[in-house]
């Protein structure tokens, strides 16, 4: 039995109304859907085809005061998205895509304490899902998205905006406020995606470094039988499948998980990534696990903490354990230290 345990000091961060969809005539969503109270779905078919850039999201949880919770049941639940249908030179700046969103988000103006912003939860699945899959392509030859664009299939998010932020206007540091959390729950869960930019399957951003409630934190939650994990980016090394950043949490634990990537894993700023906990099931990973530091973002060293268990004949990591940072961004000494 191989157990791999690694920890690295990096840091940084990386960057209502419930809406019902447009049905197509095989039943199938193909407009957003932004759900800002709590509301369930049952059955999505989520097939998306973007035409313009106001909300790049296909299905978001977004929370702007008060607990926010979406169930998605059903025996098959589907959501994809592509920009084939997006006009040429829309944009001057990056433009992220996602999947599914779940985001605690303050906006200014509306009157909300960005320090008591309550939960934003999505739970997908559950017992009887057969399958769960998320499928994104913002590869199209027709676009272009200024400095690059980036796709997620699955992000949590904890964010302050434009309102007021704590401990001397920093986002370093502990808050009230309840991180984004998504709940993956199927025998099959499938994850695909494309980009010309970043590449990105599971992305979980917390925006501190010092919050002690583990109840507040951004987290997903893979409780599938069979996780697949597939991402490709036609900017070098933009390619990652399990992304954590400023105390993101991901956890899978409770079956099989196979991942291709140039970054099988990327984490920094006191993040927790977790696979195979219970040591019962395979584990095959393709690509590296790197601890990045950012200057311009960031520039804090905090400690990121990957837990691997790799069981059994079948299961292997293949890739490298490395730390990375931009060319004009290198951290003085060394930041980012690791010991395994």
């Amino acid at each position: 039995m191989k157990v791999f345990k690694i920890t690295a000091i990096c840091s940084a961060v990386l960057l209502g109304i419930a809406a019902n969809g447009v049905y197509a005539q095989d039943n199938q969503i193909t407009s957003n859907i932004t759900v800002s109270q709590s509301q369930d779905f049952k059955d999505l078919n989520l097939n998306l085809s973007l035409k313009e850039t106001a909300n790049t999201n296909a299905f978001e949880v977004r929370n702007n005061g008060s607990d926010v919770t979406s169930n998605l049941t059903g025996k098959n639940i589907a959501v994809s998205l592509n920009d084939h249908g997006l006009k040429d030179n829309h944009t001057k700046d990056s433009t992220i895509f996602t999947g599914l969103r779940s985001s605690s988000y303050h906006s200014e103006g509306q009157g909300i304490d960005p320090l008591k912003v309550g939960s934003s939860i999505i739970n997908v699945g559950d017992k009887n899902t057969d399958n769960i899959n998320i499928s994104l392509n913002t590869k199209s030859t027709n676009t272009t998205y200024g400095d690059g664009n980036n796709a997620v299939g699955v992000l949590a998010y904890k964010q302050y905006a434009n309102g007021p932020k704590p401990n001397n206007n920093t986002n370093y540091q502990t808050n009230t406020q309840s991180g984004g959390v998504v709940n993956l729950n199927a025998t099959n869960l499938n994850i695909d995606v494309q980009s010309k930019g970043e590449a990105v399957g599971i992305f979980v951003q917390n925006s501190t470094t010092q919050e002690k409630d583990a109840s507040k934190l951004s987290t997903v939650n893979i409780n599938a039988q069979s996780t697949h994990i597939n991402t490709h980016s036609d900017t070098a090394n933009g390619a990652t499948c399990l992304y954590a950043l400023s105390q993101g949490r991901i956890f899978a634990n409770s079956g099989d998980l196979y991942i291709n990537a140039d970054n099988a894993i990327l984490t920094r700023g006191n993040s927790l990534i977790e696979i195979n906990k219970d040591k019962n099931h395979t584990v095959q990973l393709n690509g590296d696990f790197n601890f990045n530091y950012d200057a311009k973002t960031s520039g804090t060293d905090v400690d990121s903490t990957v837990i691997v268990n790799l069981s059994g004949a079948n299961s292997f990591w293949n890739g490298n354990a490395l730390t990375s940072y931009q060319a004009d961004g290198k951290p003085e000494g060394d930041p980012c230290r690791s010991k395994a």
